[in-house]
């Protein structure tokens, strides 16, 4: 077997490795400060986000990177406004390739970054059992024709193994708007708990909103910390913290007046979802990643200065990176098992 990891001539990763990487930033954001109504995203810290905006460059929903070539975002982002008299799902107009862009590598809102990539894509797939007036399976999957080239500010997300633990702190992040409704100039995280299903179902019940199995909530019961307009589609990421690696819990999908008392953010829930986005995209969960991508053959110990295309055998890089004024992918983090990549 050839160990090697050599680039595309783009420089770009090969997709089977693309899928051996994934939620793990090379830059670190501190979790142990709270986040009070939001904090300006850190450069490289979401590597994973995703923007949807129209031609003339205004974002209107957010998305998020899963594997070599796919966005994941909300159902809602992707057809034209309903017909309030016609809405059933199999009338619904998706929306053309030629009414949005994707741009991965960005934090600010309208003006270009160095980071930027400007995707353009293949077609759309909306979950089968989308509800347009419930907001049920409010997930999409976006197959970009051609997939960003990765490096410390574009990498895919993981999907989840399982459901995020009880209490578990998410961060969410996006473009939207602020609790003054001003849309901010960059983009911007919040860190909230998950809640309760039951919960969040009693406490939308009064205002007759169904909240169902395939949703998640998130948020505090006092309010202040919410997604808002425009930060649909967006991701809900948490960590898991034995593996260092990020993955996705949900997408941003609706709610009630932003950040108020007793109203928490409704959440598409990607582990629900799982099945149907594994089928559609072929792209595994960071367990099986593990298990398809290391294997712990016998070799010897490795320098990580050196470059990968010069090494046959030795520790699994976990963190690659196109290193363009050496022209060859180096290593930033080793991991404490012998491996080869597939």
């Amino acid at each position: 077997m050839d160990t090697r990891f050599p680039p595309s001539q783009d420089g770009s990763w090969v997709p089977e490795r693309q899928q051996c990487v994934c939620g793990t930033p090379t830059f670190s954001r501190n979790l142990l400060a709270r986040i009070i109504n939001g904090r300006p995203v850190q450069k490289g810290t979401t590597p994973w986000a995703a923007m949807l905006s129209h031609p003339d460059g205004q974002p209107f929903c957010g998305g998020s990177l899963l594997g070599s070539k796919w966005i994941v975002t909300a159902a809602h982002c992707l057809h034209e406004v309903l017909d309030s008299e016609d809405v059933t799902l199999h009338h619904l107009e998706l929306l053309s390739p030629s009414a949005f862009k994707i741009i991965v590598g960005k934090l600010r809102r309208t003006q270009s970054d160095e980071n930027e990539q400007s995707l353009s894509f293949k077609q759309v797939f909306l979950h089968p059992l989308y509800n347009p007036n419930t907001y049920e399976n409010d997930v999409a999957l976006v197959e970009l024709s051609r997939g960003p080239v990765l490096n410390d500010f574009v990498m895919p997300i993981c999907l989840p193994q399982g459901p995020p633990e009880e209490g578990a702190m998410v961060i969410v992040s996006g473009w939207g708007k602020q609790f003054l409704q001003r849309f901010p100039e960059t983009l911007m995280e919040i860190e909230i708990p998950i809640v309760d299903y039951h919960i969040c179902r009693e406490a939308y019940a009064p205002l007759k909103k169904k909240v169902t199995r395939d949703m998640i909530c998130a948020g505090e019961k006092e309010g202040g910390r919410d997604a808002c307009a425009g930060d649909s589609g967006g991701p809900m990421v948490t960590l898991d913290r034995k593996r260092g690696q990020w993955y996705l819990v949900g997408t941003v999908s609706w709610g009630v007046d932003c950040g108020k008392k007793d109203r928490y953010g409704v959440y598409s829930y990607i582990f629900h979802n799982k099945a149907w986005i594994q089928t559609v995209t072929g792209v595994s969960s960071w367990l099986e990643h593990q298990d398809k991508c290391t294997e712990p053959p016998l070799g010897e110990a490795w320098d990580p200065e050196t470059s990968l295309s010069s090494f046959s055998l030795g520790f699994q890089c976990t963190m690659p990176s196109w290193q363009a004024s050496q022209n060859s992918p180096r290593c930033r983090r080793v991991s404490w098992r012998l491996a080869t990549w597939m």
